[in-house]
């Protein structure tokens, strides 16, 4: 299904996964241009790799820009939009551009300028809403809670408009709890910094027996291109997770021992709005591409600390 052509354009290319995905899609040979809102960073592992690079957002004139000086892309990789679920929350509206607007530009540019490419969005668990704590699948009908699930799920809804309406292929990946070197944000980040810093005693929201299904970057990217090189329909979904549940409170203690750390754990027991208490993939349908997540919790924790105390010492 995908096509030979091997300019892939990474939007969001300055953030998490973005920035891996053109390290790691550069180090396949594919010729990438970044597409941010900010400037190309003058010191970074992903520079080398870029054929090109936009600052200028997602926005007709800039994609218009872009296939004029590259040529049209075989794969959007489209990883713009809200950081989080709480940045959604303080500002819907921008969040709303962010992830449904530029969806909406990038499917109509594709459709008139680039009809064989294929746009792949970087989308979430936040689309399953609160669930019980079962292996969730594609097939399970979306519920989002928070402004963050349901602009992803408007995303998903205008790829599947694309390719109904116009043959456009789309590929949507819902990602769980993604990790890895070079996040700084959510609980694996705000453990790190504070063991990092010494702290001997750290308090956690929930009381630790809530799990999540974490899956490490480089995986997460090479989900992505599984998929772009074998789902067979012009319109697939799958679920970006290992299917292992951790909980919190095993999550912690590894980081723990990781960090060689004393630090006393403990749990306020306070639950966050929208906070869901289990959420794990079901990975049936990626394991149908033969993907296999390569890095289990343990070495992509020491990853994240061996990059952490790298860090700590560049400030």
């Amino acid at each position: 299904m995908a096509t030979k052509n091997n300019i892939a354009w990474i939007t969001g290319a300055s953030g998490f996964l973005g920035s891996h995905a053109v390290r790691l899609l550069g180090a396949r040979d594919w010729q990438v241009v970044g597409v941010s809102r900010s400037p190309q960073p003058s010191s970074s592992t992903a520079t080398p790799a870029c054929k090109g690079w936009s600052d200028a957002g997602i926005n007709e004139r800039s994609l218009l820009a872009l296939l004029d000086q590259f040529g049209p892309p075989a794969l959007v990789f489209h990883t713009a939009g809200a950081g989080s679920v709480g940045q959604a929350a303080e500002n819907p509206l921008q969040s709303f551009n962010d992830m449904v607007t530029t969806t909406a530009i990038l499917c109509e540019i594709l459709r008139l300028h680039a009809p064989d490419a294929t746009l792949l969005l970087a989308s979430s668990a936040a689309v399953y809403g609160v669930r019980e704590p079962v292996a969730l699948k594609e097939s399970d009908a979306a519920k989002p809670v928070s402004s963050y699930g349901w602009h992803k799920h408007m995303a998903e809804e205008l790829c599947c408009q694309a390719s109904a309406l116009h043959g456009l292929r789309t590929i949507v990946i819902r990602y769980f709890s993604l990790y890895g070197p070079g996040l700084q944000k959510q609980i694996i980040w705000d453990i790190s910094r504070r063991m990092n810093a010494g702290e001997k005693s750290i308090e956690l929201f929930g009381d630790g027996g809530e799990t999540r299904d974490f899956l490490f970057i480089d995986d997460a990217v090479n989900l992505a291109l599984e998929a772009y090189e074998k789902a067979p329909k012009l319109h697939s979904v799958f679920n970006g997770g290992s299917g292992t549940p951790a909980t919190i409170a095993d999550l912690s203690q590894a980081l723990a021992h990781t960090w060689d750390s004393n630090a006393v754990i403990t749990f306020n027991g306070k639950i966050r709005e929208g906070d869901p208490r289990h959420f794990l993939a079901c990975p049936a349908k990626a394991q149908t591409l033969g993907f296999r997540p390569k890095t289990d919790l343990n070495d992509g924790l020491a990853q994240v600390v061996a990059w952490s105390q790298h860090f700590s010492k560049m400030e």
